[in-house]
């Protein structure tokens, strides 16, 4: 029995219409010493390690915004598959640091995984915003992420961020809305050999570009445009005055799952129903996996 699953993206889910506030910096640390739950070390550009061996990297961000605390994030880290593969992760930090915490990391991608795109996608189904007794700001790590060296080599690994097709690391507010980041940074493993003086420093990204296109997509409804995540769609829907418009589903956002193979994700969805009630405010919270999802997965 199929059962279809209309989970809007986290792509495409409605940027700010509380604050402009954004995060500063999203990055991949090479070496965790010294970060926290809830506070950030320096922020290394490199590390070694040896074949056969592994190694973890933090996934952090310099400050989620005290007026728009979070309640979800998702990114794709992008490694070399030929010199890296991703073995372990850990999200129980920064989004699991205050309250109680029920993480669904359902659509995170399986692990190991070995073709280069890690996609990792966790919500706290326990977030509740009124009072605001279970949500999270400030710095800290959001997800500890463990390679398994595979061979000699260098490997780049960096937040994806892309215009074709549209990708974009998110960080979700308790307004269900996307809070951007004005910078990603990116970082170098060496394995089997020492990083390089030019390696040392993480490789920033400035988001100036990306940012633009996002918001300028936002303030001309009437014209067609390409939803973050998902193909173009005319703007069919009417909205009453004030209101942010509202995409029609993509075409992706319809996943075919197996009742029998899937209970992970059939799980993660009656969460992400559970938590409209208690973190939207204005509805069910906008979440799913940008990339299809096969009935045979």
């Amino acid at each position: 029995m199929l059962l279809s699953l209309a989970l809007a993206a986290g792509e495409g889910a409605a940027l700010a219409t509380h604050s402009s506030s954004m995060i500063g910096l999203l990055a991949i640390d090479a070496d965790p010493e010294g970060n926290t739950a809830t506070s950030l070390g320096l922020i290394n550009g490199c590390s070694r390690v040896e074949t056969g061996a592994q190694l973890d990297v933090d996934y952090v961000v310099d400050s989620i915004p005290d007026g728009r605390p979070m309640i979800a994030f998702e990114a794709e880290i992008r490694y070399d598959p030929r010199v890296l593969e991703v073995v372990s992760v850990d999200y129980d930090f920064l989004l699991a640091a205050v309250g109680a915490y029920q993480p669904v990391a359902g659509l995170t991608d399986k692990l190991p995984d070995s073709d280069g795109k890690f996609r990792l996608s966790v919500l706290d189904a326990a977030s509740t915003t009124d009072p605001e007794a279970n949500v999270e700001r400030g710095a800290g790590v959001l997800a500890r992420i463990t390679f398994s060296a595979k061979a000699a080599g260098v490997s780049e690994v960096a937040i994806g961020v892309q215009q074709e097709p549209a990708l974009y690391p998110y960080v979700q507010d308790t307004k269900n809305e996307s809070i951007l980041a004005e910078r990603a940074g990116g970082i170098s493993l060496a394995v089997g050999q020492d990083c390089s003086p030019q390696a040392a420093e993480p490789k920033i990204t400035d988001l100036a570009e990306a940012n633009a296109q996002i918001l300028g997509a936002t303030t001309e409804p009437q014209a067609t445009h390409t939803p973050i995540g998902g193909a173009a769609s005319p703007p069919d829907g009417s909205t009453t005055e004030g209101e942010t418009p509202t995409p029609p589903p993509l075409q992706d956002d319809i996943v075919d799952v197996e009742e029998d193979s899937d209970a992970v994700l059939l799980a993660g969805a009656a969460a992400l129903l559970v938590l409209g009630t208690a973190a939207g405010g204005s509805g069910w919270y906008l979440y799913r996996r940008s990339r299809n999802r096969s009935p045979a997965e």
